[in-house]
């Protein structure tokens, strides 16, 4: 319940991906270590297993992400928006291993956590970008540009 309550106060999520070497990550020196882990895989798991609703899951990583950044066809499934979104298991039972890392460098900080749920398809513009495990041979990303007149401040 704290954890929904403090949620409503949250604008926005997003997940970090900052590859680098073990090496770099690994230093004496906490100052010199490169900072940022790679989560983006992750993302959507973890928030399931925090039990955050589908709904808060939606406005936090979606909605409320293009609205803040005034992003046509963005935010939401409906009718001329980009079908982007992605099909999760919910009883997945998946526990986390370097192994399963699809990033260059196979470390993160979820190694060894068990997980119940787990992406398996991910659409973009309504085509597959990724299906069980792997990524499709050619994507089809472009920029998006925020709508005239937008501004961070």
């Amino acid at each position: 319940q704290v954890l929904l309550t403090t949620l409503r106060e949250v604008s926005t999520i997003g997940s970090d991906h900052s590859p680098s070497p073990p090496e770099m990550k690994e230093q004496e020196n906490f100052f010199r270590v490169w900072g940022g882990i790679s989560g983006c895989q992750h993302l959507l798991p973890l928030l399931i297993e925090c039990e955050v609703t589908r709904e808060e899951i939606a406005r936090l990583t979606s909605r409320s992400v293009a609205e803040l950044f005034q992003l046509p066809g963005k935010g939401e499934i409906s009718v001329g928006n980009d079908a982007d979104f992605s099909l999760v298991e919910m009883n997945a039972a998946e526990t986390v291993t370097a192994e399963s890392l699809h990033y260059r460098h196979g470390h993160s900080p979820y190694v060894g956590r068990k997980l119940r749920a787990r992406v398996v398809r991910t659409f973009l513009r309504g085509e597959t970008v990724f299906q069980d495990g792997l990524f499709a041979a050619r994507t089809s990303g472009r920029f998006v540009r925020p709508r005239v007149g937008f501004s961070a401040a």
